[in-house]
């Protein structure tokens, strides 16, 4: 009963704080008529709009996160889902991490740029779709104040509105990226055999975190990510329906190919590509092009099960 109650007692405070927005977008009173001008930029902030686009979806804005700084601009990026605006949260580069994120999950994220002035620069989708773009009509400016709360007001000619009221991340103590150790050997990880052999080993460590580090997350956003079961489904996909490095070799275009056994009577033929940059090896991409010996439409195991993927059809 204490739950519902709460429950009736959020949704209540929602409804007010909506009719605030709506009586002053209206009556246009006050000093400030625009409508993130009401927000509560406490806590996570708060966020209200939708995007509407035929290529990339409907997504109603739930979360908000901000990133940037007055020098170069801002991004403000905009999700449904909770965890995956944690994950953004958590990220010390979150323009450069949300596509990642958003397609491993299998969710839309819509942003907005703005400049160094507060003006609207673009729209932008990652995740289901990605795409970018800006409209003769499209209306947006966001201000921050001295107390770090970025707010702001879009409206797009065809695509919907956003508002929001987002507090501007703080610097991370000590830094924004973990230590990274020394890869074990630089010259074995020049083998492309040897590195994804290394790579696939830490894909199927024990340890929560590493394997989605293995993928190229940062640590922050990797622990987040490890508690997610839509994560862990395409972490499984990854595992198995990847070349098994025990029978892998080399094309003749110096791929990493090789065949994986996800299931009894399923045998599927892919691509691995790993790298390594002086520290541990991550994964970059792996698709599967074959199964049972016959091609099927070009699939990804991050987003897809490809033991269930049409056969490819010429036109």
């Amino acid at each position: 009963m204490a739950t519902q109650t709460r429950n009736w007692s959020e949704r209540g405070g929602q409804t007010l704080r909506a009719l605030a927005v709506l009586m002053v977008a209206i009556s246009g009173s006050g000093c400030n008529n625009s409508p993130s001008s009401v927000f509560d930029c406490s806590g996570k902030g708060e966020v209200r709009g939708r995007f509407s686009e035929t290529n990339s979806g409907e997504i109603e804005f739930r979360h908000g996160v901000v990133s940037g700084d007055t020098s170069s601009g801002y991004t403000v990026l905009f999700t449904d889902d909770a965890l995956l605006a944690d994950a953004l949260r958590a990220s010390p580069y979150p323009v450069d991490e949300v596509e990642p994120v958003a397609r491993l999950l299998g969710e839309l994220v819509v942003g907005y740029t703005f400049g160094p002035d507060g003006s609207l620069r673009e729209h932008l989708t990652r995740g289901l779709s990605t795409s970018s773009g800006s409209g003769g009509n499209d209306k947006g400016k966001m201000t921050v104040d001295d107390k770090g709360c970025a707010r702001g007001d879009v409206k797009l000619q065809h695509y919907g509105s956003g508002f929001f009221a987002l507090p501007l991340p703080k610097p991370a103590a000590g830094g924004a990226q973990a230590n990274v150790e020394p890869s074990l050997s630089s010259t074995r990880h020049e083998d492309p055999l040897l590195r994804y052999a290394d790579t696939h080993a830490r894909l199927v460590d024990r340890h929560p975190v590493i394997p989605f580090e293995t993928l190229g997350f940062s640590s922050r956003v990797a622990t987040v990510l490890s508690a997610d079961p839509r994560a862990l489904a395409a972490l499984e996909r990854i595992r198995t329906q990847c070349p098994n490095p025990a029978r892998t070799s080399l094309n003749e275009y110096a791929e990493v190919v090789g065949p994986a056994e996800p299931e009894p009577g399923i045998v599927l033929s892919g691509t691995a590509v790993t790298s390594a940059n002086g520290g541990e090896p991550t994964l970059d991409n792996c698709y599967v092009m074959q199964r049972n010996g016959q091609y099927i439409d070009q699939c990804w195991p991050i987003t897809t099960d490809c033991t269930k993927v049409p056969l490819y059809q010429s036109n």
